[in-house]
C-alpha cells in the first residue's frame, strides 16, 4: 500500500492532489497544513498541522510527526508569492518568498531523507502554481498573475 505525503495540502494543487490520492482505496495519504485548523478537511487524509515551509524547524517537526512512516511519494506544493514592483520591492516579502519556495523544500527533503523515511525508489515532487514560482516575474512569462504550473520529480536512490 503506497504512502503519500503532500506538504501544503489545504489549498490549490496540493489539496487536489491529496484528494485524488485519498480516493484510492490502496493508498495512505498524509497532508500538511500550516495552521492548526483545517476547513472542510477530508477525513481520509491523515493531517499533520503546524508545517510552515518558511520556518527552520519544520523538517524536524514533520519527521517526528510521521513516527517512522516510510513515504513512497512526497509532494511539496506550498508556495508564497507577493506581487510587487521593481520600483519599490519589499525586503520582507522577498525573504518570505525564498524561504517558502526555495529554502524550505530543501530542508524538508533533507530531514525526511536523514530520518530514513524516503526509501530507495521513493519519489519527490516539487510542484507549484505561479504562487511558488520565483521565475515567473515578467510579462513574457505571465505578468505575475497567470496560473502557470510547474512540476519537478526526483527518484530517491539507495
Amino acid at each position: 500500500m503506497p504512502t503519500i505525503l503532500i506538504v501544503g495540502a489545504t489549498r490549490g494543487l496540493g489539496q487536489q492532489l491529496a484528494l485524488q490520492y485519498s480516493q484510492r482505496l490502496d493508498t495512505i495519504v498524509y497532508g500538511t497544513s500550516r495552521g492548526h485548523t483545517i476547513e472542510d478537511a477530508d477525513n481520509t487524509i491523515r493531517w499533520i498541522q503546524g508545517i510552515d515551509l518558511a520556518e527552520e524547524q519544520t523538517g524536524q517537526i514533520l519527521t517526528k510527526s510521521l513516527h517512522g512512516t516510510k513515504i513512497d511519494i512526497t509532494g511539496i506544493s506550498a508556495g508564497y508569492f507577493r506581487r510587487e514592483s521593481f520600483d519599490k520591492p519589499s525586503w520582507e516579502d522577498e525573504i518570505t518568498m525564498y524561504r517558502t519556495s526555495a529554502f524550505g523544500p530543501v530542508f524538508i527533503i533533507q530531514h525526511l531523507f536523514k530520518a530514513r523515511l524516503l526509501p530507495p525508489g521513493s519519489k519527490v515532487m516539487l510542484m507549484t502554481s505561479e504562487s511558488g514560482s520565483i521565475t515567473l516575474r515578467h510579462e513574457s512569462e505571465g505578468d505575475g498573475t497567470m496560473p502557470a504550473r510547474q512540476l519537478s520529480i526526483w527518484a530517491v536512490g539507495s
